[in-house]
């Protein structure tokens, strides 16, 4: 197999016309010089150069090499330039896994940022329901770096990125409206009840396991994602002029796995 650096040689004698010259450009011997050209034509079965008494000319093998090896050094070139604006963030791919629900509230406005930064960086982004088919997927190769809640169990590198305000919206004599946090177990096997207004009375929880504060937030509904929102104004069957009760069962980490 030829080397990168015997193709240098061939293009340097070709430009510059002379061993001596093309020795002194590429800060060799000129006995070491002539031991790569000798080489390129053992393994072309030809010679690439004539000697002549001043100087050299190259034969129409070598020219032809020359030509191929100039693509050659300059596609290496490019190769090494690439993998340099890769490792220094700056160019190549990055493929995201993200929970479906976190894309436009937690991506959207980083992704923007970084298009901007770094605009030769190309983005790849899926979106997914389930965390632990994300895990799967990062650990099968198919994903650089997950966005979205705790998986069930990984012993990956985990980051916690924020935490995401899960919301009860119920109508004013359910059980919940009683309460100012609904926990996760009482949740199952409850039909979701809505109201058509946005005003509402609710509590929020820094933590699963921390106390509430109560407090009034008429963005409580807008808050969430636009698909939910549509979805529980087309689900509410309460009069314009009720009220209900909304409170925060939990807020659950959003964590990004690479």
């Amino acid at each position: 197999m030829v080397s990168m650096r015997t193709l240098e040689c061939l293009v340097t004698i070709v430009e510059r016309g002379s061993l001596t010259n093309a020795a002194a450009a590429l800060h060799m011997s000129q006995p070491a010089l002539s031991h790569q050209i000798a080489a390129l034509e053992r393994e072309l079965g030809t010679p690439v150069i004539e000697r002549l008494p001043r100087g050299i000319r190259p034969t129409a093998a070598g020219l032809a090499a020359a030509a191929e090896a100039r693509i050659a050094l300059s596609a290496a070139d490019r190769a090494l330039i690439a993998g340099r604006r890769v490792a220094a963030g700056a160019g190549g791919r990055i493929r995201i896994a993200c929970a479906e629900t976190m894309t436009a509230w937690v991506l959207v406005p980083v992704l923007r940022s970084w298009r901007r930064r770094f605009p030769d960086v190309e983005l790849d982004l899926k979106e997914y329901t389930s965390a632990d088919r994300m895990l799967e997927v990062l650990l099968s190769g198919g994903t650089d770096v997950v966005v979205g809640p705790r998986p069930t169990r990984t012993e990956e590198h985990v980051e916690v990125l924020g935490r995401e305000e899960v919301v009860v919206v119920a109508s004013p004599d359910h059980r919940f409206a009683a309460l100012d946090a609904v926990p996760s177990a009482e949740l199952a096997g409850e039909a979701d009840h809505v109201a058509g207004r946005l005003g509402c009375h609710g509590a929020t929880a820094s933590d699963p396991y921390d106390g509430v504060k109560p407090h009034r937030d008429r963005r409580c509904v807008r808050r969430a994602h636009p698909r939910r929102v549509k979805e529980l104004r087309r689900a509410a069957q309460i009069s314009s002029s009720s009220r209900a009760r909304c409170t925060a069962s939990r807020r659950r980490d959003t964590v990004s796995l690479r």
